[in-house]
This record gives C-alpha cells, sequence and structure tokens, in this order.
C-alpha cells in the first residue's frame, strides 16, 4: 500500500495486548467517522510486545487504513500530523518534536 499520499496519525500502544487491542479497536472505529479517504493510523507498539501479533488481530480491519510501526520511535515521527495515546513518555517526546498529542483517557492509568 502506497502511504506516500496519506495523512498519517500515530497511536502510541501501552504494554499489553489487551488493552493495546481495546485503544486501537476504538480509534479505527472513530477514525472511520472522518471524511478523510488518505487517512492512516500508524500503529506503534509498546516496545515489550511483539508487533506481529496485531497483525493478526487486526485482521479483519481494512489493511490500508493502518499500518503497524516497528522503527525507532523518533524516526517514526516524519510525516506524522497528530499523535494517540494513553498516558505514555512517547506522548512528551511528541510534543518536544512540536507534534500535537490527544491523549485518551483510560480509568486505570
Amino acid at each position: 500500500t502506497n502511504h506516500s499520499d496519506s495523512k498519517c496519525i500515530m497511536l502510541v500502544l501501552p504494554i499489553g495486548i489487551k488493552d493495546s487491542l481495546q485503544l486501537i479497536r476504538t480509534v479505527l472505529e472513530g477514525i472511520q467517522y472522518l471524511n478523510e479517504p488518505n487517512l492512516v493510523l500508524n500503529i506503534k507498539p509498546h516496545p515489550s510486545d511483539e508487533a506481529t501479533i496485531f497483525k493478526q488481530l487486526l485482521a479483519g480491519y481494512d489493511s490500508r487504513k493502518y499500518k503497524i510501526i516497528t522503527d525507532n520511535f523518533s524516526d517514526s515521527l516524519k510525516n506524522i500530523k497528530l499523535v494517540l495515546g494513553s498516558s505514555t513518555t512517547t506522548l512528551m517526546e511528541s510534543v518536544i518534536n512540536a507534534i500535537p498529542v490527544l491523549i485518551i483517557y483510560n480509568q486505570y492509568y
């Protein structure tokens, strides 16, 4: 899939597959209501979680709408317009790099 013309936002995931999957589903379902056909969600798993698990768990979603990112976080910020996440230090790094951040509330942390 060619993502070069896309508007990319990044979702940084917390540690743990269950919480991460819930967050991914919430965001993917939410962005489908936006009138942005070229919007791509770059999903950045927590370093302690295996990225290939997310590819399997997201098999039912349109793969043109998301991309699993395994690059170094700083390197993966290029061309990102917005970073989404809940309580994570990567959100602070995004702000330092002048990328807007949206914090997604999670009642557990």
